[in-house]
């Protein structure tokens, strides 16, 4: 038992108990898949009959009911309990409660609460099973504790004598090759039950219809095989949760450290009666400032490398604390999809900012040891430099204090209060290895061969199982003759997508005007450059309405005597128009014009214009005018003559704004770039100019040159497709008190 101290009705301190189970949840151990508690009322409806249970292991496997399961308060389990109607007579009862959707496959653990009800020893006093059939593994109380695998009983030694009304806690370990028992943490012999699998899950009754006549009164299933340790834990919360009154061996963990005391062993009392002393003399409310111990989201992102605290916890000060002293009792930890050797950070506890740790830097600096999930200690161990954290600080309140927080700063490895997902490999691959859909699978991200092709997202790589796809698009630059073409635009960004996903891309190219080459706009020589696509695969094909993401291509450049002229590039949210010189001062074309989110592009005619997908179409065959880019709208072209301008640039895509509608857009971090327009600044005679741009950024790591720019032969876009690869949010564990005059 821990202490909270109140005063009493005449003045003086009265020490009242509270349990130290109260501090402990038994989801602090990881793995919890099922969780009845029958003590929690709000997870019960109904009490005659009881038609649901709640599960509290967050995995929703909620058990329902058939017959009359009935919640009472007056067995031993006086908590509360759920009993079934089972009589002398195996399958005179029919009460029990079931859960299809719960699935546990071996090794797993679970524990169990239960009291006989009844004083014949042929009746069972719990039986929990898998509803598939008598192969399966059974574990129950009847005559003996004894698990039922396959075609015999496997019973336990040594058999024990149940006496109506009398509670117990069960644990049984399964890891596939064999089991332990325990009852009120008496371990048995190991035996074989088999490696069957749970696909569903009853309370009260076995395969074959027989009933019990039990009182449940809490029910865990953990997804791997606990260790001694972490058993003695959970049977140390139940034990005093449900007040065992069988004994315990001698060197059970319950005997020096029960559950709820993360870091002391209650044999050493002489530093615990000392706080008790000063306590109970001058700090007589007690404040619960968060417990019992759950784990939670931080509440800020911690940069890496930072050096500013950043708070990822905090409570408010309790009104009637505000002004005086108090001692401040402490405890955290930090859990996440991984934290690695030699992982470091610096950790503080603030009010209102200011630090209460006496030390010349106000923070303890802690490195992680020990590859795992959790950070600084998970169940009662530490796993690293000062990772065992039980702070009692003393603590000076304003009048004005707001705020009691846990901060951190200089970690080593960014830190997010929400899930995320980032790209799984950060260059480009230009062939697959491995076996796909498997964890050595690295899946190729580089495709520049123009035309379209399908992709089916990964169900498994080398960096884990995608959680949808990051997408980098440049769109092709236009061809050029003489003038330079204008460059494709560039587009990226995340879409969320089940593994197994088939998406249909586009590596635009100055193929001609078909979409899956992007629908460059036609002409005799000079073709527009055509869009790069990612696309939802289905029987739509390559339509606005299944686009993901577009980037627009460049339109056409050719010779224009007597000034300078830029091809229109592509890009977001328009294309570009054409840039013509007008004595001396260059300026946008208003009737040769890029595509927009809503529109085509202006052409020289109206046969001319911009379509959605398509660029504008040279008409008269002479091919010396410039066809427009494609886009998701494409760009204006010209009607020729000999003396015509260069074409226009389509338009990006990234979703249904800038009133765009139709498509389905990408998910998160759209990005995008424009390509280029610049003017050729005079005629050469039989050379070709390119004017190059670095869509995304040559520095970028998915940056593969030249694509994307324009060029004087066969320019081609470029598309890369990266696994998207998702990260947990990281939580935070606290259990804190404090004690106040």
């Amino acid at each position: 038992m821990s202490f909270r101290f109140r005063p009493g009705g005449t003045k003086q301190v009265v020490l009242k108990q509270v349990p130290y189970y109260t501090a402990f949840n038994p989801r602090s151990i990881g793995g919890c898949v099922l969780w009845l508690d029958a003590a929690d009322t709000s997870t019960i409806t109904g009490t005659s009959p009881v038609t649901a249970w709640q599960d509290k292991s967050g995995s929703n496997n909620t058990m329902t009911y058939t017959g009359s399961p009935t919640y009472r308060t007056t067995s031993d389990l006086k908590l509360g309990c759920i009993t079934f109607n089972g009589t002398t007579s195996f399958n005179s009862g029919t009460d029990s409660m079931y859960y299809s959707g719960f699935s546990v496959s071996q090794p797993f653990t679970v524990f169990v609460v239960a009291t006989k009800r009844l004083s014949s020893n042929i009746n069972y006093s719990f039986v929990i099973e898998p509803n598939s059939g008598s192969s399966s593994v059974i574990l129950y109380a009847g005559l003996q504790l004894a698990i039922y695998a396959g075609t015999a009983n496997q019973s336990t030694s040594p058999v024990l004598s149940f006496v109506a009304n009398s509670k117990r806690i069960y644990s049984a370990v399964f890891n596939g090759s064999s089991s332990l028992l325990a009852y009120d943490g008496n371990a048995t012999s190991s035996l074989n039950p088999g490696t069957a699998s749970w696909p569903g899950v009853y309370l009260g009754r076995d395969w074959a219809g027989t009933y019990d006549s039990g009182d449940y009164g809490e029910i865990l299933f953990y997804n791997s095989a606990l260790g001694t340790s972490q058993r003695q834990q959970i049977e140390s919360y139940l034990i005093q949760k449900w007040g065992l009154s069988g004994s315990l061996p001698s060197d059970h963990l319950h005997n020096t450290k029960p559950a709820g005391i993360p870091a002391v062993s209650i044999l050493n009392t002489k530093g615990f009666n000392l706080i008790a002393s000063l306590l109970s003399g001058f700090m007589s409310t007690y404040y619960n400032l968060s417990g019992p111990y759950a784990l939670v989201n931080i509440a800020n992102s911690v940069s890496a490398n930072s050096a500013s605290i950043v708070n990822i916890w905090s409570v408010s000060v309790p009104t009637a604390a505000k002004g005086k002293n108090g001692i401040l009792a402490l405890f955290f930890n930090l859990y996440a999809s991984a934290f690695t050797v030699g992982q470091v950070f610096d950790y503080g506890v603030y009010i209102d900012g200011v630090s209460q740790l006496l030390n010349d830097t106000g923070t303890i600096r802690y490195v992680q040891s020990t590859a795992s999930t959790y950070a600084l200690s998970s169940n009662g161990v530490s796993l690293g430099s000062n990772g065992l954290v039980q702070l009692l600080i003393p603590v000076s309140f304003l009048t004005s204090a707001s705020q009691i927080q846990i901060g951190l700063k200089n970690s080593t490895a960014g830190m997010t209060p929400i899930n995320s997902a980032l790209p799984g490999y950060t260059s480009n691959i230009l062939t697959a290895t491995g076996t796909i859909n498997t964890g050595n699978y690295v899946p190729q991200t580089l495709f520049v061969t123009g035309g379209s092709n399908y992709y089916t997202v990964p169900t498994n790589t080398s960096v884990g199982v995608p959680t949808g796809v990051y997408v980098y698009l440049w769109g092709c630059g236009g061809q050029t003759t003489h003038m330079s073409g204008g460059g494709g635009g560039f587009v990226s960004g995340y879409y969320s997508c089940a593994p197994g996903t088939t998406l249909l891309y586009v590596v635009g190219s100055t193929a001609g005007t078909a979409l899956f080459y992007g629908g460059g706009g036609s002409a005799q020589n000079q073709q527009g450059g055509g869009f790069s696509g990612i696309f939802l695969s289905n029987a739509g094909g390559i339509a606005q309405s299944n686009a993901i993401a577009i980037a627009g291509g460049g339109g056409a450049g050719v010779l224009f005597p007597g000034g300078d002229v830029g091809s229109g590039w592509g890009g977001y949210p328009n294309g570009g128009a054409v840039n013509r010189k007008i004595n001396n001062v260059f300026s946008y074309s208003p009737t040769i014009t890029g595509g927009t989110q809503t529109a085509g592009g202006l052409g020289a005619t109206t046969i001319n214009n911009g379509s959605a997908l398509s660029g504008g179409p040279v008409t008269d065959g002479q091919g010396r005018s410039g066809s427009g880019g494609g886009g998701w709208y494409g760009g204006g072209g010209n009607a020729g003559g000999g003396n015509g301008q260069p074409g226009a640039g389509g338009s990006g895509y990234i979703g249904n704004v800038n009133g765009a509608t139709g498509g389905i857009g990408l998910t998160a971090n759209a990005a995008y770039e424009n390509g280029t327009d610049l003017p050729l600044g005079e005629f050469l005679a039989g050379n070709s100019v390119i004017y190059t741009r670095y869509p995304g950024g040559r520095t970028s790591p998915y940056y593969a040159s030249p694509y994307g720019q324009s060029s004087g032969a066969n320019p081609t876009g470029a598309v890369v497709i990266i696994p998207a690869i998702g990260t947990s949010a990281t939580q935070i564990g606290v259990s804190a008190a404090l004690y106040s005059g």
